[in-house]
């Protein structure tokens, strides 16, 4: 479980890191139906 969230932080910080790098349109809308699924 703990892994598991560890593994999931990951991957949002370097989304984040990408999207601030080099803001992305695809990867904004993946993280808009992202919310949406999650919501």
């Amino acid at each position: 479980m703990r892994d598991r969230q560890s593994l999931r932080g990951l991957t949002d910080a370097s989304r984040d890191a990408a999207r601030g790098a080099s803001p992305n349109r695809g990867a904004v809308a993946r993280r808009r139906i992202a919310s949406r699924a999650r919501a």
